[in-house]
């Protein structure tokens, strides 16, 4: 509390321990901040599970760019990895278009299509 709110009004204290209290202050508004966000835009988002060949579902990390409607995926959830996929795709409802080069298959393309949700 002391750091906040010095416990006697008035008094002067020397600029060093002014500029310590305004540098802990800072930091810990900062630190509250960073987190927020980080919960906010990265560690919120559970990953949509792959089913690989041998029947195995494994969360990949993807990253998405919209303007250029790029798409990269990685080995690893949140710490990337290698990267197993680099593309493009295409939105249509209710069809999604993946055209790019998959790790040790070479070029392909994935069209997903929505099922129907009973």
């Amino acid at each position: 509390m002391a750091l906040f709110w010095p416990a006697t009004i008035g008094a002067t204290s020397s600029a060093t321990l002014t500029s310590a209290r305004w540098g802990v202050r800072i930091a810990m508004l900062a630190s509250a901040f960073w987190f927020t966000y980080w919960v906010a835009n990265f560690n919120n988002r559970v990953p949509t599970p792959i089913k690989t060949s041998d029947g195995k579902y494994t969360q990949h990390y993807f990253e998405v760019d919209r303007n250029s409607q790029r798409i990269q995926i990685w080995e690893t959830w949140l710490s990337k990895g290698s990267q197993i996929f680099d593309g493009h795709y295409t939105l249509t409802e209710p069809e999604l278009t993946l055209k790019g080069a998959w790790k040790d298959v070479g070029e392909i393309t994935l069209q997903l299509r929505r099922r129907k949700v009973r």
